[in-house]
């Protein structure tokens, strides 16, 4: 007999009709394969996805699976320094210090998948070296955050080790300032 999509589960909640086709599939997976890749977490990477706005990238490892980049970004008619955290190939927080709607972003891959509208956090427009602060801040306090807050448990419990972390962020810092330099109208960079 064939479930259809309005007979709901007994717990209340409703499945959706791609769900219902794919139920007997995933019956004949075995559970250890189930428990390895979360169902509902297609893979899609950011990294190494040709950006075509971004300039002057440099990449800064941490360990063997967190890294810095930093490069120049062009959205619509502006341009900023943009500092991102990858874990793997996975974008896990991501700066974007820009002249207007300056924003950070967690999991940036966790919000191309589900699509739950606008994951950004907004900062005060204030002037670049306040932004580039922001941007130091939160790389030195708030990446642990941002891993511990990610679906997979391996992310979760990574440690970064923070004697390498912290020559990351001080290039990564050095070469945001650069990037900002450039960036300024009128600058020679």
């Amino acid at each position: 007999m064939t479930r259809v999509a309005s007979d709901g589960p007994r717990d209340g909640t409703r499945l959706g009709p791609l769900e219902v086709r794919l139920r007997p599939l995933l019956r004949r997976v075995p559970s250890r394969l189930l428990r390895v890749v979360p169902f509902g977490r297609p893979l899609l990477r950011v990294r190494d996805s040709g950006r075509a706005s971004t300039f002057d990238r440099r990449r800064h490892d941490v360990d063997e699976v967190v890294s810095i980049e930093t490069y120049l970004l062009q959205i619509r008619d502006e341009q900023g320094p943009s500092v991102s955290v990858f874990f793997g190939r996975d974008e896990a927080m991501r700066i974007d210090c820009l002249p207007t709607d300056p924003h950070l972003h967690y999991h940036v891959t966790s919000s191309m998948l589900h699509g739950a509208g606008d994951q950004r956090v907004y900062f005060e427009e204030v002037d670049m070296a306040s932004q580039l602060a922001r941007a130091e801040h939160e790389l030195r306090r708030n990446l642990a955050f941002s891993l511990h807050l990610d679906r997979r448990r391996s992310v979760r419990r990574h440690v970064v080790d923070r004697v390498a972390l912290d020559p990351a962020i001080d290039a990564a810092v050095d070469h945001l300032d650069h990037l900002a330099d450039a960036s300024t109208p009128g600058s020679s960079g």
